[in-house]
């Protein structure tokens, strides 16, 4: 491996474990968060946009320094900071006397390997000069916070308050437009944007509804 390899290598691997270390605290801090938040906004601290939304900006903002811009860099850093994000909650709720195990075989441990590296990649190519990258990324992000906004005030308004589903649903309606102003401005992949935004909503609604 020449040096110049080498040392991006080296930077990737930096990146990564930065992401990891940021998702451990985050993790740690959501546990904290649950007993500690409004009511209205509880459901933040246990909640896949809460921990989705962190996951992609994290990249995202990472791509403003000199990291690796390499879809490998970004994919490890998604799912480094998504597994250690849950696993920084499930040691202090353990820790904190709220036993809770995260590991192969639970649902979000694969949720993690499995989306984290999505996520990551979706938030790169954010500064891709693809416009039909950036389309797909962000929605990704929209689908989620739609879908998942819809869940919560279709099926858990008994057990939590409306306010945080609302608010999920609103951003992503804003980010939406946010992303036709400024990252997707051709009409064909506006179109892509909304349709593919669209779609994953439900999509993820489908995969949650109550069996």
């Amino acid at each position: 491996m020449s040096e110049p390899a080498f040392r991006s290598a080296l930077a990737g691997l930096g990146w990564v474990g930065i992401a990891g270390a940021l998702g451990f605290l985050w993790g740690g801090a959501t546990s904290f968060a649950q007993g500690s938040l409004p009511e209205e906004v509880v459901s933040f601290a246990n909640s896949v946009s809460g921990w989705t939304v962190p996951t992609f900006l994290c990249v995202l903002v990472a791509g403003r320094w000199r990291m690796p811009r390499t879809p490998t860099v970004a994919a490890l850093m998604g799912m480094a900071m998504f597994s250690l994000l849950l696993q920084g909650y499930a040691v202090v709720s353990t820790a904190r006397g709220f036993p809770d195990s995260y590991g192969p075989g639970t649902f979000f441990f694969w949720a993690a390997v499995i989306g984290g590296p999505i996520i990551g990649v979706c938030a790169a190519w954010q500064r891709s000069e693809h416009p039909w990258r950036r389309a797909l990324g962000l929605s990704v992000l929209v689908a989620i916070l739609l879908g998942e906004g819809a869940y919560g005030l279709l099926f858990l308004l008994g057990t939590t308050s409306w306010v945080y589903w609302t608010g999920a649903l609103v951003s992503g309606i804003v980010v939406l437009g946010a992303g036709m102003i400024f990252r997707v401005t051709r009409s064909r992949w506006r179109a892509l944007l909304l349709a593919l935004s669209a779609c994953g909503a439900g999509a993820y609604l489908l995969l949650f509804w109550p069996r």
